[in-house]
């Protein structure tokens, strides 16, 4: 099978994000499984599913629903900044680690 981005709607229902469940093609759900491999067992997946997860969490920390979390937003603007650059298996586990500083939890 032949991974494609998949285009994530800029589509915010009630100003949150759809969940990574909600897509149909399945390769998500395949990226996101990887992910939870490279977590628990240190197996590094194929950099297609990390462009998948990156795309997806992306979209996740631009809904608008997390607008506000913190008194300055400088944390939250940091990390929407930060989600489409991120290269390696590592740099998403850390990228994920600091949204949850935040209370956001993509996965």
């Amino acid at each position: 099978m032949s991974m494609k981005a998949i285009p994530f709607p800029q589509v915010y229902p009630g100003g949150g994000p759809l969940y990574w469940r909600d897509e149909q093609s399945g390769w998500l759900l395949e990226a996101v499984e990887a992910y939870y491999e490279f977590l628990l067992k240190g197996r590094l997946p194929p950099q297609a599913q990390l462009e998948l997860l990156t795309g997806y969490v992306a979209y996740w920390v631009h809904a608008p629903c997390w607008t506000g979390l913190e008194e300055d937003g400088s944390d939250l603007e940091q990390l929407r900044n930060s989600a489409k650059s991120i290269r390696s298996w590592p740099e998403l586990r850390d990228w994920c680690e600091k949204a949850m500083d935040l209370g956001i939890d993509p996965f």
